[in-house]
């Protein structure tokens, strides 16, 4: 049984872990909390399910695929178990605001989608936005890339 001051480290590493993934892989907060243990595949990457009409993602760097091995103990475990979208966006208002409210416009003012759009807004092209935004098609990021 974990103490009140291991659950509160086990919460402040899960946020910290989906804070790097909505960062780093532009993943959908959906994506990121319907991840489980069966998507980590021998310890080497995770197999990520994409939703809405995105490709699927494979993560391959192995401090995020260890770190998410942590929070399994068999298949059908949820890896972030516990933790919800509101959890979430109050952590990602709560600590990283300035951040978010840095790079919010009236396109992208959800606190979990902001990251999308800002790498989006990097591309120099529709097909890059694509690849990063990981859609299916060039229609999809029409709403994210805007040059």
């Amino acid at each position: 049984m974990l103490n009140p001051n291991q659950i509160e480290n086990e919460i402040k590493n899960k946020m910290d872990l989906i804070y790097l993934l909505l960062k780093t892989y532009n993943l959908r907060i959906s994506e990121i909390l319907m991840m489980q243990g069966n998507q980590i595949r021998g310890g080497k990457f995770i197999f990520v399910k994409g939703v809405k009409g995105s490709q699927n993602v494979i993560i391959r760097e192995s401090r995020i695929v260890g770190m998410c091995a942590l929070f399994v103990s068999k298949p059908s475990d949820f890896v972030f178990e516990g933790i919800t979208y509101s959890k979430v966006y109050n952590w990602l208002e709560k600590y990283h605001s300035t951040e978010i409210l840095s790079r919010a416009n009236y396109h992208n003012r959800s606190v979990t989608h902001s990251y999308r759009h800002a790498n989006a807004n990097l591309c120099e092209s529709e097909e890059e936005a694509t690849l990063i935004l990981n859609h299916k098609n060039t229609k999809s990021q029409e709403y994210y890339y805007k040059k």
